[in-house]
């Protein structure tokens, strides 16, 4: 018998593994939109900000099985919701650490023309 797992305690997990640079989130062509590959499927975390004055901002993560079918697609809007507070989270720390991984590439590359002679 499988067990079962709730939104929230997936995405908690999740948030653990990648504070700690164990997750391989990757960009997408879409802004705002990040996705992790694993071996039994994939799980999408997108931002939707406010743009519009009537329009708020909000959440949500997609998951997909194997065959990249999307079987659940779970959306926090409104602020003060668990969902929304942890999505939240999980978003931002998937931000960070791809920052935190382009500023080591071009910290690559500062330090490879600090160490050479620039090649004209």
């Amino acid at each position: 018998m499988e067990k079962e797992v709730d939104i929230i305690t997936l995405c908690k997990r999740l948030i653990e593994l990648t504070k700690q640079e164990m997750c391989a989130w990757k960009d997408t062509s879409e802004k705002n939109r990040y996705k992790l590959s694993l071996k039994n499927g994939v799980i999408e975390i997108y931002h939707y900000p406010q743009v519009q004055i009537l329009q708020h901002e909000y959440y949500e993560v997609s998951l997909f099985d194997k065959e990249q079918i999307r079987y659940a697609t779970y959306k926090g809007d409104f602020p003060e919701s668990e969902k929304f507070k942890t999505f939240r989270t999980l978003y931002n720390e998937v931000y960070e650490l791809l920052e935190r991984r382009r500023r080591r590439k071009i910290a690559l590359l500062f330090y490879e023309l600090e160490n050479k002679e620039v090649q004209k």
